[in-house]
């Protein structure tokens, strides 16, 4: 009989007694640590690829002033070298001829400038748009990560609450048992 009663004891003070699972759960804030040049690096392709579509971006106009710099100064050397010429009579002199040749060739030059700036701004606009493109991915995972975390802590939160409440349970249910036992064999 005492064996039983004890038994019955040592199993509901058992259940109520016994550790609870201590966990730690990883919240998205610690978690992004782990992420953080990740996202440093999907911010700096983001402004660069907003700056590659933005016309009036400061990369643009560098390379739109690099261009025309680069035609101010072969339209000096042009200017330059027709001066020498002339100064060495190379031409038979100055004519209104060589004058419409040379404008000429200052108005090719500016249109092959311009021409090639918007070249390059359509590049840049669809090297722009394809870093956007992938920069939408990478947050997209970013995302994705930190959701499947707070996923996995609440579903192993739920899980250990159950848990525990089941071994507080099972720890009523076996003095149940010890009871029960013992009233069917003393009766």
């Amino acid at each position: 009989m005492w064996p039983t009663i004890i038994g019955a004891g040592v199993s509901l003070l058992g259940g109520m007694m016994a550790n609870k699972p201590k966990t730690k759960t990883v919240s998205n804030k610690d978690l992004a640590g782990n992420y953080t040049d990740f996202k440093a690096n999907m911010d700096r392709q983001n402004a660069l690829s907003e700056s590659l579509i933005d016309p009036n971006s400061s990369y643009n106009q560098i390379m739109i002033n690099n261009l025309k710099k680069n035609q101010y100064e072969n339209t000096a050397f042009a200017n330059m070298l027709n001066n020498r010429n002339m100064a060495q009579g190379g031409m038979g002199g100055y004519s209104g001829i060589q004058n419409q040749q040379r404008t000429a060739a200052i108005d090719k030059s500016q249109q092959q400038t311009e021409d090639r700036i918007q070249n390059m701004i359509a590049n840049n606009f669809q090297v722009g748009l394809g870093g956007l493109q992938n920069v939408t991915r990478g947050y997209q995972q970013y995302g994705d990560t930190m959701a499947q975390n707070q996923l996995n802590n609440v579903a192993m939160q739920n899980q250990i609450a159950q848990a525990q409440s089941q071994s507080d349970f099972q720890g009523i249910l076996g003095f149940g048992q010890g009871l029960l036992q013992y009233g069917l064999n003393n009766v």
